[in-house]
This record gives C-alpha cells, structure tokens and sequence, in this order.
C-alpha cells in the first residue's frame, strides 16, 4: 500500500504552502505529493498532473487532499470524482480539513454516507470556489488590460465630465442646480467636482 497526496492551487501561493504543509505532516513521501496550478473549474480527469496521480495509484493506495474542494466545483463533481476513485481505481480517499474518509466498500450517493459526512461543509466549500472564480477573473483581467486594470466599480463621471461642469460653473456662470439639470447630475456631484478647485 502506498500514500498519496494532490494540491491544487489556482493563483494563491499561501493556499499551496498550508497545503503542502498539511500533506507533509501525515509523512507523506515528497515524491508521492502531486500538485498543479489550475483553475477548479477544470474537471479533475482533465488535469494533467492529477491525470499522472491516477496513472500510478493501486488496489489498496491511499489518497489525501487537503480539503474536499480541491476534487471538484459541486457536489455531483465530488460524488463523480470519489466514484472513479473508490470504485474504479479501489482507493481510500481521505480529506484532512473535513476529516472524511471514503473507502472503495462505501456507498456514494447524494442521499447517503457522503452527504452526511460533508453536508456541513458544502456552503463553505462553495464559498471557497466563488472566491476562487473571483480570484480567477481577476487575473485573467488584469492579464489582458495590464496598467489599466482597476478594481472596483467604474467610475460614473469620467474627466471630460469634470471638465465641463467646470466650465459651466467658472466660465458661464451657471448655478450648482443648473449644471446638475443640465448635464443630468446630482447637485452633490456637481458640488463636489466644483469643490476640487476650492
């Protein structure tokens, strides 16, 4: 029987460190921990590394993850994944956070064992892959706009804007509340973008 560990970060350099550390902790051989960088929306048969993890596994291994998000993004891709696992490859499979553990001889459905070992772990383990998604999309964003990239809402009044109601206010004299009617405003943004120059 040999042990096996798998680490699966998208872009978080921290997560890779505590799972390692997590995995190295149960004496697991440092040539028998797999780990990759991908993005958990990519089904776990479909990753390489973890392809060559399943590749070596026999009758009887054992395999660990640091948490039960790292097999899959819901709960049919986890019950999907801990099938081809337990029952075609005849593996244990063991989750360090949660501590579950699935033998080849468990029955999986949604309904049964699996769903009352991990049913209080769900909404967190959702929360972690909405937070990855995000992580994920900014990334990709920030990847494809460089400089320009900027987090948070975009800005409603842009300098051409500003400019205007400055001119308006400086140069033609109109009141706050005209400028505000005119340019379709509110008065306090109007206000404001005067104010700057005060």
């Amino acid at each position: 029987m040999s042990i096996y560990g798998y680490i699966r970060v998208s872009t978080d350099k921290q997560e890779y460190e505590r799972q390692l550390y997590c995995l190295r902790d149960l004496g697991i051989p440092k040539e028998n921990i797999f780990e990759e960088k991908v993005s958990g929306k990519k089904e776990a048969l479909t990753r390489e590394i973890f392809d060559m993890l399943t590749n070596k596994l026999k009758q009887g291994d054992v395999i660990y993850f640091e948490s039960i998000s790292r097999l899959g993004r819901n709960l049919s891709d986890i019950l999907a994944m801990l099938k081809y696992l337990t029952k075609k490859k005849k593996v244990t499979v063991e989750t360090i956070a949660e501590h579950i553990k699935i033998e080849p001889e468990v029955k999986l459905s949604a309904s049964d064992n699996l769903k009352k070992n991990i049913s209080g772990t769900i909404a967190e383990y959702e929360r972690d892959i909405n937070s990855e998604r995000t992580k994920d999309g900014i990334a990709a964003k920030r990847a494809e706009l460089g400089a320009a990239f900027k987090i948070g809402r975009p800005k409603k009044y842009n300098n051409k804007h500003i400019k205007r109601v400055k001119e308006l206010y400086y140069d033609n004299c109109y009141t706050i509340m005209q400028i505000a009617e005119m340019m379709s405003m509110s008065k306090s943004a109007v206000g404001r973008f005067v104010k700057e120059d005060k």
